[in-house]
């Protein structure tokens, strides 16, 4: 099967191990957020994470475990769930101008940046859609 320039990788660590998600966006996400196109980027982005299974990070039904075992012991669930929630930030934050970064920066997980940016924006668009 031929391979497209345009395509993702994708290596998700066995339930066994918790080794980091390798993935390779093999093109830049064209649009960027800004204060005018909030629906073509949300759009895009769900598309993203969607297509990469990672959609329970953004939309919250993925909850964070405990960061350590009862045995006081760093919990790998909470490695794993920490590694990939960071890989979704950080793929919400490349997609963003300066601008718009600076009013989520602040937020530690992809589900709370993406539900300020949903707060942020979904009036606003809304509105212009009407």
């Amino acid at each position: 099967m031929p391979s497209s320039t345009h395509s993702s990788d994708l290596h998700l660590p066995s339930s066994s191990t918790s080794s980091p998600v390798s993935l390779s966006l093999n093109h830049a996400l064209p649009i960027k957020l800004d204060r005018n196109n909030y629906i073509l980027w949300k759009t895009q982005m769900e598309n993203v994470v969607y297509a990469n299974g990672f959609e329970e990070y953004i939309d919250g039904t993925k909850p964070c475990p405990p960061q350590e075992l009862h045995t006081g012991e760093l919990n790998p669930d909470f490695v794993q769930w920490r590694r990939f929630d960071r890989m979704v930030l950080s793929w919400l934050y490349s997609t963003l101008t300066p601008d718009i970064m600076g009013q989520i920066v602040g937020f530690q997980t992809s589900h709370d940046a993406w539900m300020a940016l949903h707060k942020i924006f979904s009036a606003s668009s809304k509105a212009r859609i009407l």
